[in-house]
């Protein structure tokens, strides 16, 4: 922290002020107990330190212990409410040990992501918790990844996950997920569903679909239901709506957006627009859970994913090899759970 001239409070500022050692301000403030430093000594370098509202050097404290304190969170956006929850999770569980959070924001751009990278490599990170970006760009991906583990830098995947690469993960269960939807909303309506999903490769959404498309099949649904990929873009919906288009023009009343919740409340922005009520003209369902979805009108139903608790075990997951502790699983999936709300017309009960 700068004191009044703008210059930073070091150490020897504090000692300088309790009238004692830089060694014995740095015992006290690293808690070290020595049999020489009085308890009123103790409370003068704790006072100055307040008084000069020091703050530690993290970078300094990284290299002189060899361990670091700081983990790398690569996001592709944060205006997406689920990443947002995701980072509070994450903030939340590392604080409880003591880590500070550097994060890095790609907006599902490649190059983004290794800059994020290169400059978390440079910051010497404890490991990086990455949340890879949209589009078929698995192998030059999985090559920066690993990369980083060549380097000494462990990476966790969340969410956004390749099973291939052998790096661990955290994630909820994707297939299950997407099951019991698809089963419950041919149920529910008892009309054909079209699934709908981003144009990607990753084992996430491809477990998403695999789940519709085995629902389907239990429940002789599968050759009136289909998937319908896009391509996601950040800032253009045009692909979405394109997408949208076609399913309405193909007689689907039921739309089972597994992009995100965040894609799911356009995909109804859009319908409305087009005149089309939902859900008493069209049902929609999403894949997420985030907040949002309990306050838009109509409700969402969609996927509950524990999203917090995604971010908070990817820490858990990272600091127990740090702190030697024997990483006891590569891949976590989380359990997931249906909310029944508004933006569904149900027929059978």
């Amino acid at each position: 922290m700068r004191n009044r001239k703008g210059k930073y409070v070091t150490i020897k500022d504090v000692a300088g002020l309790a009238g004692v050692s830089v060694a014995t301000v740095s015992y006290v403030l690293n808690n070290k107990k020595v049999d020489r430093i009085t308890d009123e000594t103790r409370q003068k370098v704790l006072q100055a330190a307040k008084e000069l509202n020091y703050r530690p050097n993290i970078a300094a404290q990284n290299l002189k212990s060899g361990k670091s304190y700081i983990i790398g969170l690569v996001l592709p956006r944060i205006t997406d409410t689920f990443y947002a929850e995701i980072a509070e999770g994450v903030e939340c569980a590392a604080s409880e040990k003591d880590y500070r959070i550097a994060l890095f924001v790609t907006h599902d751009d490649l190059q983004q992501e290794k800059k994020a990278f290169e400059a978390l490599a440079n910051m010497r990170v404890a490991g990086i918790l990455v949340s890879g970006i949209r589009g078929d760009i698995q192998v030059e991906e999985n090559r920066l990844f690993l990369s980083m583990e060549r380097q000494g830098i462990p990476i966790i995947q969340v969410d956004r996950y390749y099973d291939l690469n052998g790096l661990p993960s955290v994630s909820n269960d994707d297939y299950k997920g997407s099951y019991e939807m698809t089963k419950w909303l041919i149920g529910a309506t008892g009309k054909k569903v079209a699934l709908m999903m981003p144009d990607e490769k990753r084992t996430a959404m491809e477990m998403r679909s695999r789940g519709f498309i085995d629902a389907s099949l239990e429940m002789e649904s599968a050759q009136n239901n289909r998937v319908y990929r896009f391509t996601f873009s950040e800032n253009n919906d045009e692909n979405m709506r394109h997408c949208v288009d076609e399913m309405v023009a193909e007689g689907y009343q039921v739309i089972y957006d597994v992009t995100g919740d965040q894609n799911t409340i356009e995909v109804i922005r859009y319908l409305n627009k087009k005149g089309l009520r939902v859900p008493d003209e069209i049902s929609v369902a999403g894949y997420d859970g985030i907040n949002l979805g309990d306050y838009f009108t109509p409700k969402l139903t969609t996927v509950q994913q524990p999203i917090a608790r995604i971010g908070a075990e990817a820490v858990r997951m990272l600091d127990e090899p740090l702190s030697g502790i024997k990483l006891g699983q590569k891949s976590l999936k989380l359990e997931n759970q249906l909310v029944i709300r508004d933006s569904v017309k149900i027929v059978n009960k």
